[in-house]
């Protein structure tokens, strides 16, 4: 009886103490839970308030998980649990650190599913939760490289001056998804899309490379604020050019003005597709240069002889696609005077005036047109006009002082104008011509002096040199003096040549310069810009489809060049219209249609040609050539 009341007392304290044994596992557990949530929550919220310094942090925290991670593994750490709170801590401390780790860390998550099953084998403890999101372990530990930080500290700065936005990226090793081949620091504007910025990066870093872009490949993209930058991206290389392809589209569509949006991201496509045009053109130059020396044969499609045929087509590409750079350059002004708050419409007419002027203009236009050009870019309004109107009316005010000696005064009325530019054409001479001969001949006359005294000089040297006993610091001297003397006179000799050529710009306009003058300058003005950007054709219409760079063909030309053909339509124009109002009309006549300014002056929502403006006594400042540069 005695030994049957033992067993039960025996069974009854084993079960008393199971009972307590679990319940004790089961406090432990439910305190390390606890605490892990606690610790993790914790972490979180460090890696929000000091990512950078919590990089290092997390390293010494993981390499501390490593032993208990991998103890759990062994036999001996279950054996030598103990039915006591502090026996029971090892099992607590596991679970705490695989539960922290598991959200990020397929190793510590493969532990904590393998505590919860032995657990319940050993003290029957049935381990419930969910693991904590926590930022990828793997990303977190590669964004913590040192030199990596550095990088995007940098960056981060640089990107502020510029008015970008700083990101990182990391590329997946193929071989080993949870390693990093590749990580860095790209820029991009703010409001782009992170997929974009991360194909782009995975193209360029892929073609510097060799390396084909296929699913294998998969970048991330993340906000560059640390260890803990979100996430924004995850591209595949498979899916890079589906990407590109679309953003160019969308690039297009701005362009076009299909997409509304603000300048800033008009100027980005523009600017983009500018680029895609240049490599097109390059490529095509690239053709045209081994056409031309036999390096590329020619298409065996073609019937033979016809390397010509080839040669013309990648010409005409070239010059296409050179062509439509400039023009969408052209768009690229008018979106930063929209950013700027002026109206764009005044971009091209003043791109126009200025063309023009460098063309040689202003030497076949008469005093009038001369006037008209002025009081139209005068009478655009300074707010709308920003400038567009400041750099017309300076080319204008160059060439004005370059052919007439003049600068015209703000307030001087269309007619005060053109009175004085006829004036001063009348004058036989423009102001100040003389004054650049004067000035010419007594350069040369210095210049002559000069030489003469180094010839002497010279001389002096040879005849010391046959002495018996030559004193070379006297020679080594008089050889210094001599280059000097021929350096100050190659100096003046250059000085009378600018002002030789100066005094012929300032007469230009004068009844000395002839006909024949007036002619010569006329086809050098129609010839010698053969290959640019003809400013007929500049609009202020965007492009009615978007540009492709082995199609978009340039813009109609216009026929009109300058030169001849402007001076005659401005001739005929003068004998058309009042004096009053002529010289407004010749300058418009003379600008060639397409360009005309005044459609560019907005007053009321409509179109209007001011051709005065308020009376001003003062007509303008005369000045030499020299002093107007």
């Amino acid at each position: 009886m005695d030994g049957l009341e033992r067993e039960v007392d025996s069974r009854e304290i084993e079960a008393i103490i199971g009972r307590e044994t679990s319940q004790l596992a089961q406090l432990v557990l439910t305190l390390a839970v606890m605490g892990a949530q606690q610790v993790s929550r914790a972490r979180q919220e460090k890696w929000e308030q000091e990512r950078e310094a919590a990089a290092e942090q997390l390293w010494r925290e993981r390499a501390a998980a490593e032993p208990l991670l991998r103890a759990v593994y062994d036999d001996r750490f279950w054996k030598n649990l103990k039915p006591t709170r502090e026996g029971m801590q090892p099992l607590g401390d596991a679970v705490g650190v695989a539960w922290q780790w598991g959200g990020s860390d397929p190793q510590a998550a493969a532990a904590f599913h393998y505590i919860r099953d032995r657990a319940k084998e050993e003290v029957g403890v049935e381990i419930k939760g969910e693991f904590v999101p926590v930022l990828d372990l793997s990303r977190a530990l590669a964004l913590g490289d040192p030199g990596l930080q550095k990088r995007l500290h940098v960056g981060r700065e640089e990107a502020v001056e510029q008015g970008s936005t700083s990101f990182a990226y990391l590329i997946r090793d193929p071989a080993d998804p949870d390693q990093f081949i590749a990580t860095g620091e790209a820029r991009g504007p703010g409001w782009e899309d992170p997929r974009v910025l991360a194909a782009n990066t995975l193209s360029e870093w892929a073609a510097a490379r060799g390396t084909p872009l296929d699913a294998s490949l998969t970048i991330e993209v993340t906000e560059n604020t640390g260890t803990g930058g979100r996430l924004l991206a995850t591209v595949s290389g498979s899916d890079v050019a589906a990407i590109l392809a679309a953003d160019i589209e969308r690039q297009r569509r701005l362009i076009t003005g299909e997409i509304e949006a603000e300048p800033a991201q008009v100027i980005h496509a523009l600017h983009a597709e500018i680029g895609r045009l240049g490599t097109r053109a390059d490529e095509r130059q690239a053709d045209l240069h081994a056409l031309e020396d036999g390096s590329k044969p020619a298409d065996p499609a073609l019937p033979a002889g016809e390397r010509e045929q080839q040669i013309s087509d990648a010409q005409r590409d070239v010059v296409r696609l050179r062509t439509e750079q400039a023009r969408l350059a052209i768009f690229v002004q008018a979106e930063q005077a929209r950013a700027r708050g002026e109206d764009p419409d005044f971009v091209f007419p003043s791109l126009a005036v200025q063309d023009k002027l460098q063309q040689g203009w202003m030497a076949t236009a008469t005093p009038e047109a001369a006037a008209g050009l002025w009081a139209q870019v005068q009478a655009w309004d300074t707010k709308a006009a920003g400038e567009s109107k400041t750099a017309a009316l300076a080319a204008l005010d160059d060439q004005l002082v370059q052919h007439y000696g003049i600068v015209l005064s703000e307030g001087t009325t269309l007619s005060q104008a053109s009175a004085a530019l006829r004036d001063l054409s009348e004058a036989g001479t423009g102001p100040g011509s003389e004054e650049a001969r004067q000035r010419a001949l007594e350069l040369h006359s210095r210049a002559v002096k000069d030489i003469g005294k180094a010839v002497l000089i010279e001389a002096e040297v040879s005849r010391l040199k046959l002495d018996k006993d030559p004193d070379p610091a006297r020679i080594a001297a008089l050889d210094g003096d001599a280059s000097r003397l021929r350096a100050s006179a190659s100096a003046d000799s250059a000085a009378a040549d600018l002002a030789e050529r100066d005094a012929a710009v300032t007469a230009a306009g004068s009844p000395e310069f002839s006909a024949a003058d007036r002619a010569e300058a006329a086809a050098i003005s129609a010839t010698m810009f053969e290959d640019d950007l003809e400013w007929e054709a500049l609009s202020r219409e965007r492009p009615t489809a978007a540009p492709r760079e082995a199609t978009t063909a340039s813009p109609a030309a216009g026929s009109q060049r300058a030169g001849a053909k402007l001076a005659a339509k401005a001739e005929a124009a003068l004998k058309e219209v009042p004096a009053e109002k002529g010289a407004a009309a010749v300058a418009v006549a003379a600008l060639g249609e397409g360009t005309r300014p005044e459609k560019a002056v907005r007053q009321s929502g409509q179109a209007k040609l001011t051709s005065t403006a308020a009376p001003s006594a003062a007509v303008g400042t005369k000045r030499t050539p020299e002093a107007g540069r």
